[in-house]
């Protein structure tokens, strides 16, 4: 597949949340869902060693990025998690870590190298019977915390969910 740009910046005065992409993490060996991870890019970053020695692994990119795990009810006889029937698509749930001692929520998340993400995807908020007034274009990632895996947004993306790969 031809190279993507995925997008990574950091909140401002204008864009509270920051504007940072959603992307598919291939997580393990094989194929099928169970090693896909589906992840916010929120930070694309490069260690900087103190030494000058000339290794290929100085030159790593990784990624930080906050996880969506597959939450659908519907499996098949193995226990993979099959698109919803009524969308036919998959929904997500954002990660969380259990609580913290203050009582805050903190969202998951991890540390991948760059070279593990697979494809841009795109998600859309459930919306339930009446839509959150407040989401916008800068927070519809943010505040909801379930999500359909738009599946259907080009050919590739379909396709990786539709076959092993």
């Amino acid at each position: 597949m031809p190279p993507q740009t995925i997008q990574a910046y950091p909140p401002s005065t204008k864009i509270l949340f920051g504007n940072c992409d959603t992307v598919l993490i291939h997580t393990g060996m094989g194929g099928g869902i169970s090693n896909l991870q589906v992840a916010q890019v929120c930070l694309i970053f490069q260690p900087v060693g103190s030494s000058a020695v000339w290794d290929a692994e100085v030159f790593l990119v990784f990624v930080y990025a906050e996880s969506f795990e597959f939450a659908g009810l519907h499996r098949d006889t193995n226990g993979t998690i099959l698109q919803e029937p009524d969308v036919q698509m998959f929904l997500l749930q954002r990660g969380y870590r259990p609580t913290n001692p203050s009582g805050k929520t903190v969202k998951a998340g991890g540390i991948y190298q760059l070279d593990a993400v697979f494809i841009p995807v795109d998600i859309i908020p459930v919306f339930r019977k009446v839509m959150d007034r407040r989401l916008n274009a800068t927070n519809c990632h943010e505040l909801p915390t379930t999500f359909y895996l738009n599946n259907f947004s080009d050919k590739e993306t379909y396709n990786t969910f539709m076959s092993e790969f």
